[in-house]
């Protein structure tokens, strides 16, 4: 798959818009979501707490896979290559290192603060645990959040 593309999800001339539904666990979530976010333009999501904005962006980057008993339907697509990002065949890790997101609250995994700062060198590859170690302490000291593992 390759991502190396703009993000938009608004479809070309003459395809039809898809929409999706998200569910944390048997309640719905998200229902029939069909908005398209237009490359090189601002998008505002706008609306009171609670009411989805959080659970529509996390989708994006699959950030729910994270989490059991949540799940899709539907399809998400990634333009201009027609990629769904739901599909079984698209790999989440690829996905979010190629969608970041960024959110007004911290949002870390549900691991450690050490497993969280050590998720991106696995990713990459780094299964050393010397290193690892190495490589985490010196980032939790440049944060000056050392002693946490």
């Amino acid at each position: 798959m390759d991502l190396k593309c703009r993000f938009t999800t608004n479809p070309p001339r003459g395809r039809k818009p898809v929409t999706w539904i998200f569910y944390y666990g048997e309640k719905q979530a998200l229902s029939n979501i069909n908005m398209p976010i237009y490359d090189k333009k601002v998008t505002a999501l706008i609306g009171p707490s609670g009411c989805g904005k959080s659970t529509y962006l996390r989708s994006f980057n699959r950030m729910h896979d994270l989490y059991p008993g949540n799940r899709y339907e539907g399809e998400i697509r990634f333009f201009p290559d027609n990629t769904n990002l739901l599909a079984p065949e698209v790999d989440p890790i690829e996905v979010r290192m190629r969608i970041g997101m960024v959110f007004q609250k911290p949002n870390p995994f549900p691991k450690t603060i050490f497993e969280n700062v050590a998720y991106g060198l696995r990713v990459r590859g780094e299964n050393n645990k010397r290193a690892l170690d190495d490589k985490v302490e010196q980032a939790l000291r440049g944060a000056a959040i050392s002693g946490t593992k």
